[in-house]
């Protein structure tokens, strides 16, 4: 032990010398082993064929001798003369559309002369209708939208859209919840369209496809679109006034004491919130008292006397009542007061009406006051926050400002027009219908929020 202890370094440097040679003597094998290696362990062998050679010399391959017999050219005869608008004789290629009511490839004639579709089996008793033209571009430009579905050709074909299609406008390209048709119709003056219908640039690289606003799930029309209103009410207080402990020979109704009941509510917001029980406090004039829906100062007593038939001996003659003055928050105007009595056997309720409110996405419930915010979205097209300005209860609308600083009002039917919900509706129900097939009803549409 003495020697391990005075020669410990020497023993360490001896181990590690052994494991050094250990590994030379195994690099030395290795190198050795691929030396070994010949060409021939390198190739692959080769196989035979598994197919058969064809004998060229064959008479079916021989061109010249197969038209010698029975070969029959028919004399060209000029086409009729009801059908020569819709031909050419000429090896050119002419414009072709589809119909609209069997969904077969015809010439284009028929839709721009109105006429009928030629197919015997069609189901239209009537005539196809002509291409409609849009507005002109900012350079001129004519924007035809063949299938009157609201969506121009140009931006049916940069999509991979049928411009002969309206059936396509109510689908939902990025599954962000927004038909094709309206996303247009709410955007379509967003850069990317007006490169579209300008001359010098229709073409999109591959990277920018994947960006176009009706792929992209996170570019959509403002979310507030499908939110309307539920009711618009006050909330209780759930305070009671018990009594006021009157001084008729102190004037000083600040020394009165004031005697509350809180009854049991949810205080606070986020992790803050926590459930008080109902409690009796005894308070003065000028002390604060919080409560579910926000937190008040009292501002004064008052009385007022009561009518003689309605007088007790323990009433008196005078009935005393508290003045509350609600604490406007950072998101407020704290200049505007909002003061109002509070009476002993009147339920109080607070002065502000609180909004309730539900999207059409996924029927999600949003409620607040002036000054709150609501948050919406779904991770796949990302989350918005809009901000309420404003509770108006006689025109029964509130007023959201959205993060652009533009405010909109929403009532009791959403904004966006019924027939784009009924779409939208008809989407879900596909989807839903395709998880219950595939056995995988939990997986969320990505047209919910």
């Amino acid at each position: 032990m003495n020697f391990l202890k005075k020669h410990y370094e020497k023993v360490a440097l001896l181990a590690l010398f052994i494991i050094f040679a250990l590994l030379l003597v195994h690099l030395y094998t290795i190198i050795q082993a691929t030396g070994e290696v010949k060409d021939s362990d390198l190739q692959i062998p080769t196989r035979d064929p598994d197919y058969q050679l064809a004998d060229l010399k064959k008479i079916e391959f021989n061109l010249p001798e197969l038209f010698k017999y029975n070969t029959v050219w028919n004399a060209s005869t000029a086409r009729k003369s009801e059908n020569s608008k819709h031909f050419s004789d000429v090896m050119a290629v002419f414009k072709i559309t589809r119909c609209g009511y069997c969904n077969h490839l015809i010439p284009r004639t028929y839709m721009e002369n109105a006429e009928k579709c030629p197919y015997f089996n069609c189901s239209s008793k009537e005539n196809l209708k002509k291409p409609r033209e849009e507005k002109k571009g900012e350079n001129g430009t004519v924007q035809l939208d063949s299938d009157e579905d609201g969506i121009p050709n140009l931006v049916e074909l940069v999509y991979n859209l049928n411009p002969y299609d309206a059936s396509d406008a109510e689908l939902d390209l990025d599954d962000d919840g927004f038909i094709n048709y309206y996303e247009y119709q709410q955007m379509k003056d967003a850069d990317e369209f007006k490169k579209i219908f300008s001359e010098e640039q229709k073409n999109f690289s591959s990277e920018e496809q994947k960006n176009l606003i009706l792929k992209d799930p996170k570019k959509h029309p403002g979310l507030y679109l499908g939110l309307k209103i539920d009711r618009l009410e006050r909330q209780p207080l759930n305070m009671d006034l018990l009594g006021i402990t009157v001084d008729k020979k102190n004037k000083n109704r600040a020394a009165w004491p004031i005697q509350i009941k809180i009854k049991e509510q949810y205080i606070g917001t986020g992790r803050k919130r926590k459930l008080h029980k109902e409690r009796t406090n005894v308070t003065y004039i000028g002390e604060k008292i919080k409560l579910e829906t926000g937190e008040y100062t009292i501002e004064d007593i008052k009385d007022e006397p009561i009518p003689v038939a309605k007088q007790t001996k323990d009433s008196g003659d005078t009935n005393y009542y508290i003045v509350l003055k609600k604490i406007q928050n950072k998101n407020k105007d704290k200049n505007k007061s909002i003061i109002f009595d509070v009476k002993k056997g009147i339920e109080a309720f607070d002065p502000e009406y609180r909004a309730y409110l539900s999207d059409i996405w996924n029927y999600k419930k949003y409620d607040g006051r002036v000054g709150n915010t609501i948050r919406m979205g779904v991770a796949n097209i990302g989350f918005t926050r809009y901000t309420i300005r404003e509770i108006n209860k006689r025109d029964n609308s509130v007023t959201l400002e959205t993060p652009d600083k533009k405010n909109v009002v929403i009532k009791t039917v959403p904004l966006m027009p019924q027939d784009v919900i009924n779409a939208m509706n008809k989407n879900k129900d596909k989807e839903k219908s395709k998880d219950n097939d595939d056995g995988n009803s939990n997986n969320p549409s990505g047209i919910q929020r």
